[in-house]
């Protein structure tokens, strides 16, 4: 309210962030209001212009009850009377952002308001007591009767209600004057008048000195605080900083001597280092900010050399300067994933909309049976078929993820686990049912392979480190990741069982481990071959057999032997070496230790009845015009491989030649030949954790548009119709 023309407006209206707020109190610096909510005795603070810093949602200033919230004088912190019980009664403080208060003073109070230069007055058996800090303790001596203390801004004098007056006494001696029927006083900013409740409820001020009172506005009140205007606080830029975004509550600053970014909320007047660029060729840019309360959404494009690019970003607690990622997509494949709409609010809240440009690149299979087959590809697709001979009708495409989907692998009909290039680990137990049938788990790895002996164990693997879990489908923290390759990286795994697990890396090397979840002490590396290798199948622990760009098969009978257990066999010539995609071996599939079946990127199909039979036992013959990328054998009569133009490429015959194998086309792009082809996904993140709330398949724009996060409301378009759900 106006206190010269009592015009009003209405702050922090919503009940969902708010509550019921009484007993507003003002910072010293006018950057921050405490209030309580009276239902649930949990005490908020607002922004100047009552933007929710601590509030009914997200995490709570503190979690004890409270009521009489009252800011100390260098405003970095709040005292309350309550306790553990709505019944308690002791004097709490609470540091902006600590969240673990501290009892200053045990007893039965009834308020307590604090002075600018640091003294206290506490209501304490129908009285006001007065005291500064002593050395370890507060010492408290009674001034006069009465209640709702209020301190003049040079903390020489006290206004209180005392038998339904407003009194004002002096700290020194105790002497006091009478000013006007009312309750709940406050001080102006510069002293010279006070603020009370009148009898009709209005709003009334009068001269410190006494005086005539006026009333102000014609709002029906309870209680009154006196803001004042606010200053910039302890944000003001440092020498040598620039400002790229603030408002009222917080400010973001980009230094050119360190080239980092940082944060400040005014309320608290720290500054965080939030993100900061690394040396030695890494760099990273901003490309999005987004503010709100005492929270700010960051998006970085960041990279290393020319040798990594990832686009990411996190929601800071400016309190803190502690993160929350949101997502992290890298950006090193042909067609990688974007986000853009970034959007905060006052909870912590977070919500953004992922693009892909779509080009499918069918990346592996796996069939458990001759009656189903599940494909993954480049665009984030599954493709599958309870018919994989039964040609493009018997096979379905469900979008289930916005990065690249890397690897497959489908111990049963019952599960299915796909991972991706981005950590994410899919899992499904019906997955011919479309996308609503997978659901999500997030991992600290990139995820190139996957193998699962069994319904009940799975194994990952990907740059340096193998993930294992016991139970797929059961969330992140069903999962164990360790770090086993100091020297390569992993991109394929195969476990013939739950005691045995052969993983590859692009320098030549195999993992091997008899307990894969025993720890990194429980794997083994060997070095067995000079190429970059791609995949491997062991179907018993007597025989594995893997394959390199170079053209080699690496073979073992016992694969935990040690090098000399390895023989390396030329079977193709001609190929592009040491780098990944060339035109030799890209996958293999052993169904038996009589029979293997191998892929390469120039569309052959190598197989072998005598898979260590040495160069003479394979036999290579072309199948298809475009390169192979993975093939999965459920029986020596029964093939299907994927290739990278979304052909599956089937054979009831797989050494039968080329007349054996019958191609079929099930996964181009739905937009083909547009110069844009976007898949787009609404993601938000809440207290709950991160959710997909919409996805629209690949077409020449973008069907989602139109985020906004207005309060907890989060509205899009679908299409041009409004979608909105409440974040919680």
């Amino acid at each position: 309210m106006d206190p010269h023309t009592g015009a009003s407006l209405r702050i922090c209206t919503d009940r969902t962030l708010c509550g019921d707020p009484v007993q507003p109190r003002s910072s010293a610096n006018g950057l921050a209001i405490a209030f309580t909510d009276s239902a649930s005795s949990r005490v908020g603070i607002l922004g100047p212009d009552g933007t929710c810093l601590w509030c009914m949602l997200g995490a709570p200033l503190s979690t004890l009850h409270g009521s009489h919230a009252a800011f100390t004088a260098n405003g970095n912190a709040v005292t309350f009377v309550g306790g553990p019980t709505r019944r308690s009664d002791a004097l709490w403080e609470v540091r902006l952002g600590a969240r673990s208060a501290r009892r200053l003073l045990a007893g039965s109070f009834a308020d307590a308001v604090w002075s600018a230069t640091g003294r206290l007055a506490v209501v304490r058996a129908r009285s006001v007591w007065v005291g500064g800090t002593g050395r370890h303790t507060l010492r408290l001596r009674r001034l006069a009767r009465g209640a709702a203390p209020a301190w003049s801004p040079n903390s020489a004098r006290l206004a209180l209600e005392r038998d339904g007056w407003i009194w004002v006494v002096r700290v020194r001696d105790g002497g006091s004057r009478r000013l006007v029927r009312g309750s709940a006083p406050v001080w102006s900013p510069d002293g010279a008048r006070i603020a009370y409740v009148g009898a009709d409820h209005l709003v009334y001020v009068v001269a410190a000195g006494g005086g005539r009172a006026r009333s102000v506005g014609s709002l029906r009140v309870r209680s009154v605080a006196w803001q004042p205007r606010p200053t910039t606080g302890g944000c003001a830029p440092a020498k040598g900083t620039t400002i790229l975004a603030s408002n009222l509550e917080a400010v973001i600053t980009w230094s050119s001597a360190t080239t980092s970014w940082y944060g400040c909320l005014r309320a608290i007047g720290r500054r965080w280092l939030l993100y900061a660029n690394g040396g030695f060729g890494a760099s990273a840019s901003l490309t999005s900010v987004a503010l709100a309360g005492r929270f700010a959404a960051l998006q970085f494009n960041s990279g290393y050399k020319a040798m990594y690019c990832a686009n990411s970003a996190s929601v800071y607690d400016l309190t803190t300067g502690k993160s929350d990622g949101l997502f992290s997509l890298e950006c090193e494949s042909p067609t990688p994933p974007n986000a853009d709409s970034l959007t905060v609010n006052a909870s912590g809240f977070a919500a953004w909309r992922a693009t892909q440009l779509r080009v499918p690149h069918l990346q592996g299979v796996s069939c458990p049976s001759v009656k189903l087959c599940v494909a993954v590809d480049t665009a984030g697709d599954v493709v599958t078929s309870t018919n994989p001979p039964g040609g493009p009708s018997a096979w379905s495409v469900a979008y289930i993820d916005i990065t690249a989907l890397t690897g497959v692998s489908c111990p049963s009909a019952g599960l299915c686990v796909g991972v991706d290039d981005s950590g994410n680990v899919a899992t499904s137990s019906n997955p011919a049912g479309g996308a609503s049938q997978w659901i999500f788990a997030h991992l600290p790895l990139d995820m190139f392979g996957v193998s699962c002996p069994s319904t009940l164990f799975c194994v990952t693997v990907g740059g340096a480190n193998v993930a294992t879990s016991t139970n797929p489908a059961g969330g992140a923290s069903a999962w164990k990741t360790i770090s086993v390759d100091p020297v390569g990286s992993l991109l394929g795994v195969s476990c013939p069982s739950t005691s045995l697990c052969v993983g590859v890396d692009d320098f030549g090397h195999v993992v091997t481990s008899t307990t894969p979840a025993g720890g990194a002490g429980a794997w083994t590396v060997t070095k067995v071959g000079d190429g970059w290798l791609n995949a491997v199948s062991c179907p018993t622990a007597s025989l594995c057999v893997a394959v390199d760009t170079a053209g080699d098969v690496i073979t073992s009978t016992n694969p935990t032997g040690g090098p000399s257990a390895w023989t390396v066999t030329q079977v193709e010539g001609n190929c592009n070496g040491n780098v990944s995609g060339g035109n030799c071996f890209s996958g293999v599939s052993c169904p038996s230790v009589s029979a293997c079946v191998a892929v390469d990127g120039a569309g052959n199909v190598i197989t072998s009845t005598n898979p260590t039979g040495g160069p003479s036992a394979w036999t290579v013959t072309r199948v298809a015009s475009a390169g192979f990328s993975g093939v999965s054998c459920p029986s020596v009569s029964a093939c299907a491989a994927v290739d990278g133009a979304g052909n599956v490429i089937t054979s009831s015959d797989p050494t039968g030649g080329g007349g054996a194998w019958t191609s079929a086309l099930i996964d181009p792009p739905s937009c083909a030949g547009t110069p844009t082809c976007l898949a787009a996904q609404i993601y938000a993140h809440d207290d709950q954790g991160t959710h997909l709330l919409d996805e629209a398949p690949p077409g020449p724009v973008s069907a989602l548009a139109n985020l906004n996060l207005s309060g907890n409301v989060l509205t899009w378009t679908h299409d041009g119709a409004q979608h909105q759900i409440t974040l919680k």
